[in-house]
This record gives C-alpha cells, sequence and structure tokens, in this order.
C-alpha cells in the first residue's frame, strides 16, 4: 500500500504477480499514487496505549491517517488493523477541524459506506491484519458534491495525478494527468449518496477535465 508515501517493491516470484493489486498502487506508467506525507498513528491510538488503564477511550490497535492536500481541499485515507476493540471516530478524533463534513468509502469494497461528521461519528470494527479496514475520507462540497478520485486505487487523490479540483453550484470538475491512452476511472459521491463513476481515456496532451455529469475534454 502506498499510504507510507515511501518506494514499493513487488516481491512476487515470477509468475506469480497479481497485476490488478500491483496496479492499485499506481498510474500507467509506474508512477506512485500516494499521499501528500506518510501516514501516522491517530492521537486517540497514542493516547490510549500510555493510558491503557485510565479509561482514556481510544482503539487497542493500529489506526493510521494519510492526507492528500490539494489547494483549499484535505482528503483522508484512515487504515486500522490488528484493532481488538470498536472504536468509532468523529473528524476531530483524526485531526480535522471541527464542523467538517465528509463522504467516506470502502476502499477495498469500492462502496459508498456513509457521511462522517461532528455528529455523524463512524466506527471502526473489530479486525485482524488480513481483514483489515481501509476508509477513503471525501470532503463534501458546499454544492452536495464530493470528489472520491479513482476507485480502483489505494489512494484515490494524490498530488501525481490531480492538477486541480473546482466546483459549480451543482457539479464539480476536476483535472487530471497521466499516460496517453491510459483509462483513469474516477468516482464522485453525489448528493443523494450515490457513489458515481466516470471513466475517460488520457489523451496525448496527458491533461484532460472530467465533470461530474462524465463529461471528458
Amino acid at each position: 500500500i502506498t499510504l507510507s508515501a515511501g518506494p514499493v517493491a513487488v516481491a512476487d516470484g515470477i509468475g506469480y504477480s497479481n497485476v490488478e493489486l500491483i496496479m492499485r498502487s499506481c498510474r500507467d506508467d509506474g508512477l506512485l499514487l500516494q499521499p501528500s506525507a506518510p501516514m501516522k498513528l491517530v492521537d486517540a491510538a497514542l493516547m490510549y496505549r500510555a493510558t491503557p488503564h485510565a479509561g482514556v477511550s481510544g482503539p487497542a490497535g493500529e489506526v493510521y491517517v494519510a492526507h492528500t492536500i490539494l489547494p483549499g481541499r484535505d482528503y483522508g485515507y484512515l487504515l486500522s488493523a490488528s484493532l481488538t476493540n470498536e472504536w468509532s471516530f468523529t473528524p476531530q478524533d483524526i485531526g480535522y477541524a471541527p464542523g467538517m463534513s465528509f463522504a467516506v468509502v470502502d476502499v477495498r469494497a469500492k462502496e459508498f459506506v456513509g457521511l462522517l461528521s461532528d455528529d455523524q461519528p463512524m466506527t471502526l470494527h473489530v479486525s485482524g491484519k488480513d481483514d483489515f479496514q481501509l476508509l477513503s475520507l471525501s470532503p463534501v462540497e458546499s454544492n452536495g458534491w464530493a470528489l472520491v478520485g479513482e476507485v480502483n486505487k489505494w489512494v484515490g487523490v494524490s498530488t501525481a495525478r490531480y492538477l486541480e479540483v473546482t466546483t459549480t453550484p451543482e457539479s464539480m470538475l476536476v483535472e487530471v494527468t497521466g499516460v496517453k491512452g491510459e483509462n483513469v476511472t474516477i468516482g464522485f459521491v453525489s448528493p443523494e449518496g450515490e457513489l458515481v463513476r466516470h471513466s475517460c481515456i488520457v489523451p496525448e496532451e496527458s491533461v484532460m477535465k472530467l465533470s461530474t455529469q462524465g463529461d471528458c475534454f
């Protein structure tokens, strides 16, 4: 997974590589799709470890958060594994300012699972290492839309792919870059709570724009 923001190496034996799984980490040219900084353990997990018998509420396990920062927007990725208790959290519990609202997608299942806000917490369930949970957190825009990004990548929104994100009163428009001929599938969560996917082929100029209506140009 590219959340470490470090190098990624494929160590499978010859003929045993899972190409689809490997490509969840990068563009067609191998450029890694990573967050803006390495993932880090959430403060609540640190506090719980420091005071395990003091009645402090927190996750008993590995819960990390990473961020992709685009102008005026902060996209989050929450990873949990080896979690021995359920943990309910709000955006403030993972470092966001009060008043923010996010559309949450289960990255492994590629499904929209709900909204996260100060008055709408979400719960991480007990899990091991193999059934780890990875959630993407997309800020909800003023028009109700949210950019999920590439639903078939571990990090759906990365600065290696996205050049600009803008909104109109009723939609969103993203400018992306890639390899000529690359098929890029981008997801949005609509104001009605539907995960909408649109695919476009990167043109010769290696830059294109895509809207929530599926227009590519």
